[in-house]
């Protein structure tokens, strides 16, 4: 009877081992899942936080020119509160790996929703995030990757539990060319009509003189007077003059004209908060006769942004027609 005993007690005994191993088993396996789809996650938060925040604050994707996924974590403050593990490094992956990978920034060319042929050649990022996975080893080959074409065409090889995530910045690039446009255009409405208000001021004033010298028997013909409605007149209106605060503010377009004119970040370090390049965008306005032309361009020291590529020139341009509209 005890041998028989025995013998059921070593069944039960082996089972229970047996169901601790399986669930243990298992419960490592919906670990691994979990912590996959966390990185999966991980990377798709970058790519929002990249595409609507960092490129439109700086206008570029990249803006301190870093070429790896661990610099530009550990250098952007918005990223580093991301961090995709429980490890103190903030480019570790779930498994405690580094995120490696390349970013690359070309010239690429962007058109303006709306208007047709209206384009410029934008400084489009790329990046190409990978976490080696669960067996803590990259299998990946990225090293030949030059070009953004290149970059978006990486996936991790068959069998490989890399995960691979690839991404650019050229929505939110256009989006910011949209929206230099969309700026642009506000501060020529503005412009039209700070000029059309001063007409009118400059209209009443001349009928005022016509009835002052009617009343003094020495008035020319109204048609007289209005022949002196020209740009030489002394007394003609003129546009506000963007670069001086005051006319700033007086056209109410402060926001618009320092969004234009704001130095995009190329700092020489990680870290720096000054701008080493001093490339910045200018709106410049040039009144020639009753026009008014408005101009979007890079300073003498270029910028990211160029009509043909990231070198001084004019980027976008308005011409405001007096009494005529654009």
């Amino acid at each position: 009877m005890q041998p028989l005993l025995f013998f059921v007690m070593f069944l039960m005994l082996m089972s229970a081992v047996g169901s601790y191993v399986y669930d243990n088993t298992s419960s490592s396996q919906q670990l691994t899942q979990e912590r996959i789809a966390a990185m999966q996650e991980y990377f798709r938060n970058v790519e929002s936080v990249v595409n609507n925040d960092i490129t439109p604050t700086y206008w570029r994707g990249n803006p301190l020119g870093v070429s790896t996924p661990a610099d530009y974590i550990h250098d952007t403050p918005q990223l580093r509160q991301l961090s995709p593990g429980t490890f103190s490094d903030s480019a570790a992956d779930q498994w405690g790996s580094p995120i490696v990978g390349k970013i690359i920034t070309s010239p690429l060319v962007i058109y303006n929703d709306a208007t047709a042929g209206v384009q410029a050649l934008a400084p489009v990022t790329g990046f190409l995030f990978i976490s080696p996975g669960p067996d803590r080893t990259v299998q990946t080959d990225y090293s030949a990757v030059n070009s953004l074409s290149a970059l978006q065409g990486v996936a991790a090889p068959s069998g490989s539990d890399d995960i691979v995530y690839t991404f650019t910045d050229e929505d939110a690039q256009r989006r910011t060319f949209n929206r230099m446009q969309a700026a642009v255009q506000r501060v020529g409405a503005a412009e039209q009509q700070y000029f059309e208000d001063g007409l009118n001021t400059y209209h009443k004033a001349k009928m005022a003189e016509y009835a002052d010298q009617l009343d003094a028997g020495t008035a020319p013909t109204l048609a007289s007077m209005m022949s002196v409605d020209d740009p030489h007149d002394p007394d003609y209106p003129k546009f506000a003059d963007i670069s001086k605060d005051a006319d700033r503010k007086a056209l109410g377009v402060d926001g618009d004209i320092g969004d234009l004119t704001k130095t995009l970040p190329t700092m020489a370090t990680p870290g720096a908060t000054s701008n080493a390049g001093g490339g910045s965008l200018k709106l410049t306005g040039i009144q020639s006769g009753p026009d008014y032309t408005l101009k979007i361009a890079n300073s003498s020291s270029a910028t990211p942004w160029s009509s043909n590529g990231g070198v001084a020139g004019t980027l976008y341009t308005l011409t405001v027609h007096a009494q005529g509209g654009y």
